[in-house]
């Protein structure tokens, strides 16, 4: 394209990846900048020209003097270069395409979204120093760019009127502010990123693998916008019909960043909700506790969404001192999964393995009461969607307390998943009276042994699923 245009190139997706296959970091160079503030500086200049250009918008704040911004000296003489790259008379003897890679290369050693901040430094400069002496003409002497001046007498000689300045500045003012948006969301999508790296956050991932791109094209648009006001100046009326095109382009842009960030932040604040609730769960005291952490809702005031198979409510509190098979399963738990649930309900524990009062050396050891010899059948349904009639779900295992799925805490799926990898076959995990876990899948052995694997003593070796052996003998009896 002969006479192609920032706005032409900022959409061609071969000269963005051939920019971003350049980019090569150093943090030595990058710690010359300190972000924050220049950003901090951005933000004051573009205000003060926005309030000089849109006098009817009611804010008061005096515009700043831009010549009086201290730029840090390790970088003004970068930003000076690229305030020079965007006047017509460096541009002259250059395709479009030779500028921009120039600019990229002098910035390269830069992170993408400081690039980005320093090109909208010298563009700030320059759009706020003329505003600023367009106001204040008396102060003129103390426009660093002699063009600047140029285009100040160029402009007292047409005396533009209101409406003409609505016309031709208004919009790109607009487009101003979109831009300083912009760079202030990818500056700080990168500060998120680094912030949240050690965490497992796929969006956050994502998200940064678009950052070189997204600031590639800020890039390109800051510079288109340069061209534009550059020419504005010079009172060259050819490339207004532009306008429109990098309004929408930025507009687009802005959007699609704050999109991003927004669905990032909300991944983050779920993950560290989610991670506080593990560790919540994974430190009960007893049954009750970790039933009440695992699927009481958050800020929940009463007792929940259990549901005795009398189909009376029931608290917490009446699984104390109790082992629970806590069933896992599929709204749509197959038939054959209930028959084996069905013929292990009101399996007694073995008197065996309990200490009697008279026999014990160690009088902390509790001795087992009859309640604490049965495992409790506490069924928590989870599916996609909310179930239509939760009666006709409990018809279908109407011995096991069931968990009501549509009030229990919203988290309790997702640990259930991710914690004993829960996907829809039924599973089911054994708790003993103190919370803790002591399989977090016992259903394949009691779809062998059916009653047999829970006749287990409190020797941890003769469990059937603590001693790897019980499958050799269940191979052998079988044979």
């Amino acid at each position: 394209m002969a006479n192609s245009t920032e706005i032409d190139i900022i959409d061609e997706p071969e000269f963005i990846n051939t920019i971003i296959g350049e980019h090569f970091y150093d943090s030595c160079i990058e710690e010359k900048c300190d972000v924050n503030d220049l950003l901090g500086t951005v933000n004051d200049i573009i205000l003060g020209a926005s309030l000089l250009v849109d006098k009817d918008s009611g804010n008061k704040k005096d515009p700043i003097d831009v010549s009086q911004t201290i730029i840090p000296r390790n970088i003004a003489h970068l930003i000076n270069w690229i305030g020079c790259q965007m006047t017509c008379q460096a541009k002259r003897g250059k395709s479009v395409k030779d500028r921009l890679r120039e600019i990229f290369l002098k910035l390269s050693s830069y992170r993408w979204t400081t690039q980005v901040l320093l090109v909208l430094a010298a563009f700030a400069l320059q759009y706020g120093n003329f505003w600023y002496i367009s106001e204040a003409p008396y102060d003129v002497g103390k426009a660093p760019f002699t063009y600047l001046l140029k285009g100040l007498t160029s402009l007292k000689k047409r005396l533009i009127s209101d409406d003409e300045k609505a016309a031709a500045i208004i919009p790109l003012n607009k487009v101003v502010n979109d831009l300083v948006e912009l760079t202030a969301s990818l500056v700080g999508l990168d500060e998120l990123v680094i912030k949240h790296s050690g965490k497992h956050v796929p969006t956050l991932v994502e998200a940064f693998r678009k950052i070189p791109k997204w600031s590639c094209e800020a890039i390109i648009a800051i510079l288109a916008a340069g061209n534009y006001f550059s020419q504005f100046i010079d009172d060259d009326k050819s490339a207004e019909s532009e306008l429109d095109t990098l309004a929408s382009s930025v507009s687009e842009r802005k959007g699609a960043v704050l999109k991003v960030i927004k669905a990032c932040e909300k991944k983050i604040d779920r993950t560290e909700e989610y991670q506080k609730y593990v560790r919540k769960v994974e430190a009960p005291v007893n049954i009750v506790d970790f039933l009440v952490s695992l699927l009481t809702p958050k800020d929940f005031s009463q007792d929940p969404i259990v549901t005795h198979p009398s189909d009376k409510p029931v608290k917490f509190e009446s699984f104390r001192k109790r082992r629970v098979l806590l069933i896992n399963s599929d709204l749509k738990i197959s038939e054959d999964d209930i028959e084996t649930l069905k013929s292990i309900r009101g399996v007694p524990e073995p008197i065996q393995g309990s200490p009697k009062e008279e026999d014990r050396s160690d009088r902390n050891i509790p001795i087992q009461t009859e309640k604490e010899k049965l495992y409790e059948h506490v069924w928590i349904p989870i599916g996609d969607t909310t179930p239509k009639n939760l009666d006709e779900l409990k018809s279908r295992m109407p011995w096991a307390y069931m968990v009501d799925p549509q009030t229990m805490n919203v988290l309790a799926p997702t640990y259930i998943k991710e914690e004993w990898r829960f996907k829809r076959e039924t599973i089911v995990v054994v708790l003993d009276s103190s919370g803790w876990v002591v399989n977090a899948d016992a259903m394949p052995m009691l779809r062998i042994w059916e009653r047999e694997a829970l006749r287990d003593t409190t020797i941890e070796s003769t469990r059937l699923w603590g001693d790897p052996c019980n499958w050799v003998k269940l191979v052998i009896v079988d044979t």
